[in-house]
């Protein structure tokens, strides 16, 4: 978990060079093959999580989004993730 965090910090701050701004797709990161062993619904709120903590520092990107795999969808509840983020 840890090692996600500190990948995730990098990524962040890989992006603001790189993107220039520009919209960032990222990747469900977390499950596959690093074996984190959390579920997709948690793997995306804690890269959401670092993207929020991370923007406050300084903007990202104008517009990130997070990628998921068409097998993720009957496991993650969008609407539930977007309820969850809007309050």
């Amino acid at each position: 978990m840890a090692m996600l965090l500190d990948a995730l910090d990098g990524l962040w701050k890989f992006a603001r060079i790189k993107s220039d701004g520009e919209p960032l797709n990222l990747p469900l990161v977390g499950g596959g093959l690093s074996r984190i062993g959390l579920p997709a619904r948690d793997l995306l709120n804690l890269i959401i999580l670092s993207a929020i903590k991370e923007t406050k520092v300084k903007e990202i990107a104008k517009t990130i989004r997070i990628v998921l795999h068409p097998s993720l969808f009957e496991e993650v509840d969008l609407r539930e993730v977007k309820m969850h983020w809007e309050k």
